[in-house]
């Protein structure tokens, strides 16, 4: 998915935080729009996750 690179340095090639913000205003707008009914934050997501494994 990401075809740059970590420098030598170790830093990211990208900010995640700005990647998350963007795919969740676009996820929001879809909502808005009608072409998604429902939409879960990464929160959300995780502690789905973490529930599954605690069952």
């Amino acid at each position: 998915m990401y075809l740059k690179h970590i420098s030598d340095s170790g830093e990211l090639p990208f900010t995640p935080e700005i990647i998350v913000e963007g795919q969740l205003q676009t996820a929001e707008a879809d909502v808005k729009a009608g072409r998604t009914k429902s939409f879960k934050t990464v929160d959300a997501l995780l502690k789905d996750l973490h529930n599954d494994v605690d069952d």
